[in-house]
């Protein structure tokens, strides 16, 4: 894994995290292997020991293009922040990388070229995204992801909310190590691609181009699609609350609104859970909208 930015390469690194997408991931995979204009494209498929047929999919593909990089894991490692996609990420040897799920896809061959372009003309920007078409499980468009309505800059209280399909960051080492190390091996964070968002939100701003350019297939069966409204809610919350930890509290009118919304006032703190922070040690988190307990146990 790089550990300078000084030996970092030209180009750009895409994972491509996967398990059981057999019947997605060649639509998904030729939709990076198709883009335009892009040197040093390196792909990393992060085939999470897949039972489906996803990997002899992968394989051939591999085969067609020298770009790729088809990592089997021997054991499924899980899709949440401390398995497959945090094995990955080692791999990132470039100045820039993307990340795609093997159920979504791009939907631009300009895409990676029109970002990096961005991020060169703007050097005070930490990422870049765009649109995201949303579709159902028969691919239905039902709506939209990043919305902010227009091109250009924007900071961490009008980024709003982009799918990680549509970025494009700088070298992950923006990014202090703690928060990889920490944050992202928190059990059940499976919200944890807004938290990467506003990780790097507090490093500079992001740029944002209006045009729709990848696919997030919601189908019910990934990470988030799958669970319940419940539990989505609180994942969200719960992501919401640690990034505000994690950036040192720096953005709570922003982010407090996300954790403790205005339709919880007056209820009971049902809200609560342990994290591992700081160091080995746990803290327990327990919510209300009266107010906020954290205390060591």
């Amino acid at each position: 894994m790089i550990e300078r930015p000084e030996d970092l390469k030209n180009g750009i690194t895409v994972l491509l995290v996967t398990y059981n997408h057999a019947a997605s991931i060649e639509r998904s995979m030729r939709s990076v292997m198709s883009q335009k204009g892009v040197d040093g494209l390196k792909i990393v498929v992060a085939d999470d020991a897949s039972t489906d047929g996803t990997t002899e999919i992968v394989r051939r593909l591999a085969a067609e293009d020298s770009r790729i990089v088809h990592l089997v894991r021997e054991r499924n490692m899980g899709v949440g922040p401390g398995g497959n996609s945090a094995a990955a990420r080692k791999e990132i040897d470039t100045r820039y990388y993307a990340l795609l799920e093997g159920d979504d896809q791009w939907c631009d061959e300009d895409k990676l070229h029109l970002q990096i372009e961005a991020l060169q003309a703007h050097p005070e920007c930490t990422f870049c995204a765009h649109q995201t078409e949303v579709r159902d499980a028969e691919l239905k468009p039902i709506g939209m992801l990043g919305a902010v309505g227009r091109s250009g800059v924007c900071h961490f209280e009008d980024a709003g909310c982009t799918h990680p399909s549509s970025r494009v960051y700088r070298h992950p080492l923006l990014i202090s190590p703690d928060f990889y190390r920490d944050f992202l091996t928190i059990d059940d964070v499976f919200c944890w691609d807004m938290s990467v968002q506003y990780a790097f939100l507090d490093r500079g701003p992001m740029w944002f181009i209006d045009k729709v350019m990848s696919v997030y297939n919601f189908n019910g069966h990934g990470i988030f699609s799958s669970r319940s409204p419940e539990s989505r809610s609180f994942g969200s919350r719960k992501t919401a609350f640690l990034s505000d930890l994690y950036t040192g509290f720096r953005h709570s009118r922003f982010l407090r609104r996300f954790y403790l919304p205005d339709e919880l006032a007056n209820t009971e703190e049902r809200f609560s859970f342990s994290i591992p922070y700081p160091k080995r040690k746990r803290l327990r988190v327990s919510f209300s909208t009266v107010k906020l307990r954290s205390g060591e146990k």
